[in-house]
């Protein structure tokens, strides 16, 4: 049951960054084609291109103007809607992979929860110090640390050795290709993991 709530709060949590893009999007390609139809705001342009045009008319030479061109300006310096859209997409794609980083930290705690013998290959030679076990002092804390270090160390992998080389080949969660592994091969002995295990 620990394991359905985790992998559903975690897919609310992804859910939620597309809830944020779409919102907050929504919200610039309304602010972008309503603005410049606002009486308020058409009022505001009129003002700035009088008074640019009252400034140049006091020179010797006034230069000409093209007030078309100058209303542009106005909208493209009012309305940073293409900039602010680059800025939800960076954002949200930070928020998206520390969320994934976040799923997949618990989806190896739950995997070595249920099978802790696998820490004996996949922990390798990353061994507690004497500190550590003192100050863990439970069987429950030190295994909990145990898996903390082997997340750690695919977390901290490049994306294509934390897909291809750990989750792939030492946890079993794909085949070729990147597919996930629904279910478990019968003829293995090994047990691989799926879809359907951190689910159920």
């Amino acid at each position: 049951m620990s394991t359905i709530l985790k992998y559903a709060e975690h897919s609310g949590r992804l859910t939620n960054v597309a809830h944020v893009v779409r919102f907050t999007t929504g919200a610039i390609s309304r602010h972008e084609r309503g603005l410049p139809n606002d009486e308020n705001y058409v009022r505001a342009k009129e003002e700035i291109v009088e008074s640019y045009c009252r400034v140049l008319a006091s020179f010797v030479n006034p230069p000409e103007l093209d007030s078309e061109e100058l209303k542009e300006l106005v909208d493209r310096a009012t309305i940073v809607a293409e900039p602010s859209r680059n800025l939800i997409y960076n954002l949200c794609f930070v928020m998206l992979v520390t969320q994934i980083e976040i799923f997949i930290e618990h989806l190896i705690d739950v995997i070595l929860e249920a099978e802790p013998r696998r820490l004996k290959d996949l922990a390798g030679e990353r061994n507690l110090t004497v500190a550590e076990l003192v100050d863990l002092q439970a069987y429950d804390a030190v295994m909990k640390r145990l898996r903390e270090k082997v997340s750690k160390d695919v977390i901290n992998s490049s994306a294509h050795d934390m897909f291809v080389k750990h989750l792939g080949k030492r946890f079993g969660l794909f085949r070729k290709e990147g597919e996930l592994v629904l279910e478990r091969p019968q003829a293995s002995r090994k047990k691989q993991w799926g879809i359907a295990d951190i689910e159920g």
